[in-house]
């Protein structure tokens, strides 16, 4: 249902954004320029656990994506973003973090206007670094866990991006993470470990603030 409510919003603020077309992004998405984003996004995640029950948790995940133009609308470079999961229910409790590397790639479909739908893909790698779950009964801990893993998987998205100026623009996008993660999870009371295999699927409603650059910073 959530899903459903995310997906609805993002196309309804998409043609509220859409206004009259004005001579801007035939020098925004040139070739040669540079663009850094910083995005932040809200996510609603399903995993699938292979010895045991799925789960459903929500968290955030802020990032950047940086690239260069290598044609008119088409830019490759970096997507790199850290993420916090927080998820408890009845008498278990997980905290996670974890971070994302791939390589990026957006195309705009802008003619003339100042504003442009497109489409990225990032295939990625993702390790987490920093995770513990707690299980307890009658406010006595019975299972202490801490988990440690990493995978790779891609994620494809559709977005939006409104041209405030030559330099500056506003965005959003709805993308989907496919990801498939091995974990060691090490029982910190019994010193045994055991391996899970994670395929996570998550949708993801970003929003971003790009910079658009005739050359690097440097």
């Amino acid at each position: 249902m959530m899903n459903k409510y995310i997906v609805s919003i993002f196309f309804v603020l998409v043609f509220t954004y859409t206004s009259e077309a004005q001579e801007h992004d035939s020098m925004v998405f040139a070739k040669g320029r540079v663009l850094s984003s910083l995005y932040g996004n809200i996510s609603n995640q399903y995993a699938d656990v292979s010895s045991r029950e799925s789960i459903k948790t929500t968290g955030y995940r802020i990032g950047t994506k940086s690239g260069v133009f290598l044609k008119d609308n088409w830019t490759l470079g970096i997507n790199f973003s850290l993420s916090r999961t927080d998820f408890e229910r009845s008498n278990i409790k997980l905290d996670s973090e974890d971070f994302l590397i791939g390589l990026w790639s957006r195309l705009y479909f802008a003619k003339n206007g100042n504003s442009s739908l497109y489409a990225e893909i990032t295939p990625h790698y993702t390790s987490i670094y920093n995770a513990n779950i707690i299980q307890d009964h009658q406010g006595a801990i019975i299972s202490n866990e801490d988990v440690y893993g990493k995978g790779y998987g891609i994620i494809p998205g559709l977005g939006f991006t409104y041209i405030i100026s030559k330099n500056v623009g506003f965005g959003m996008s709805l993308s989907y993470t496919a990801s498939k993660i091995f974990l060691d999870r090490t029982n910190l009371a019994l010193l045994t470990k055991n391996s899970d295999t994670y395929n996570v699927s998550e949708l993801q409603f970003n929003f971003n603030f790009q910079i658009y650059l005739d050359q690097f910073f440097f």
